[in-house]
C-alpha cells in the first residue's frame, strides 16, 4: 500500500505552463487510491486545487514582469527537484490538521518555485515548514517588519510556543550582548522562509 501511496501521490510538473496534475494510476489501482486518500490524506482534493491554482497564479504574476521567468527558474532548478518539493509540500497540505495550515503549506509550494532561492534553501524552507504553525509564521512576519524599521524586537507575538519554534526552526535569533539592534533577528532562514509565503493571507485577517 505504502508503494502505491507514494506513486499516486507523485505530482508531474510543467514549467512551461505552470501548473501540476497528478500522474496517471495504473489500471485498476484508482479505486485503492482514492479510498487511500480519504483515509490517510483527509485534505487531499483541497490542498491540490490550492496547490494548482497558487502555482497558477504565481508564474502568470511572474510571467508579467519578467519574460524570461520559465527559463531562469528552469536553469535554477536541479532534475527533479521541483516535482519532489511539490509532492512534499502537497502531502503535508494533505495531512494538515487545520484549513489554515493546509492554505499555508499549498502556498508554499507555488512560493518556493523562484530561481530568488537556490536548492539547499529551496530544501531547507520545505524542511521547516513541516515544524511551523500558521502563527509562528505571522509572529516571524511581524518580527521581520519591525527588524527593517530598526524596531527593538523584545518578544514575537502569538502564544509563547511560537517563539521556541522559530528558534528550534532557525527562523529566529535570540540576540545577546553588544552590538545587536535587536533582541530578537530573523535569520536568513527565516527571511527564505518568508519569501515562500508571500502570498500566504491568513484567512483570520
Amino acid at each position: 500500500m505504502s508503494e502505491l501511496i507514494q506513486a499516486s501521490a507523485t505530482l508531474v510538473w510543467d514549467a512551461a505552463k505552470g501548473y501540476v496534475i497528478e500522474k496517471a494510476l495504473a489500471p485498476g489501482l484508482d479505486s485503492i487510491w482514492a479510498h487511500a486518500k480519504r483515509i490517510l490524506f483527509p485534505r487531499w482534493d483541497a490542498a491540490f486545487s490550492e496547490v494548482q491554482r497558487n502555482i497558477a497564479d504565481a508564474f502568470e504574476s511572474a510571467r508579467e514582469g519578467d519574460a524570461q521567468f520559465i527559463d531562469r527558474l528552469r536553469r535554477s532548478f536541479d532534475t527533479g527537484e521541483a516535482d519532489a518539493l511539490v509532492t512534499r509540500l502537497l502531502r503535508d497540505a494533505a495531512q494538515a490538521t487545520t484549513d489554515e495550515r493546509m492554505l499555508m503549506l499549498a502556498a508554499a509550494a507555488a512560493g518556493l518555485l523562484t530561481p530568488a532561492l537556490d536548492s539547499e534553501m529551496r530544501s531547507r524552507v520545505a524542511r521547516v515548514l513541516e515544524q511551523l504553525e500558521p502563527s509562528d509564521v505571522i509572529g516571524l512576519r511581524e518580527a521581520s517588519a519591525a527588524c527593517a524599521l530598526d524596531h527593538d524586537v523584545r518578544q514575537i507575538s502569538g502564544p509563547p510556543e511560537a517563539t521556541r519554534a522559530l528558534e528550534q526552526a532557525g527562523c529566529l535569533f535570540h540576540a545577546e550582548g553588544i552590538g545587536y539592534r535587536s533582541s530578537y533577528e530573523v535569520t536568513p532562514l527565516g527571511t527564505a522562509v518568508l519569501r515562500a509565503l508571500q502570498a500566504w493571507t491568513p484567512t483570520a485577517n
